[in-house]
């Protein structure tokens, strides 16, 4: 168990109606890696009441395996993103227009 990171989301917004103060609880199994997003524990998720301070919901209903540990570190690539001087890399997906980043 001390292994396992839970966390909090939003569970997203559902038009002008004032709700509740909600949150989606996820879990993910750390054993292996430092890349806590790479090793979800899938189909159990807990909905918490803020306010309440209670819990609403338990979903635990779907078995997926948990993904290996192994090659979930995180990678860098061989170059830089970005040139010393501040220009862009040919290679790369984005540009850059003075401080604009698309």
């Amino acid at each position: 168990m001390e292994e396992v990171v839970c966390m909090s989301f939003t569970v997203g917004w559902f038009g002008q109606e004032r709700s509740r103060r909600m949150v989606r609880v996820m879990c993910y199994y750390m054993d292996g890696t430092v890349n806590i997003y790479m090793r979800p524990i899938e189909g159990v998720t807990v909905a918490v009441d803020l306010d309440r301070r209670a819990i609403i919901g338990f979903h635990d209903r779907v078995v997926v395996p948990v993904p290996k540990a192994q090659g979930t570190d995180y990678t860098g690539r061989d170059q830089p993103y970005m040139e010393s001087e501040g220009g862009v890399d040919e290679d790369a997906s984005f540009t850059l227009d003075g401080n604009v980043l698309r």
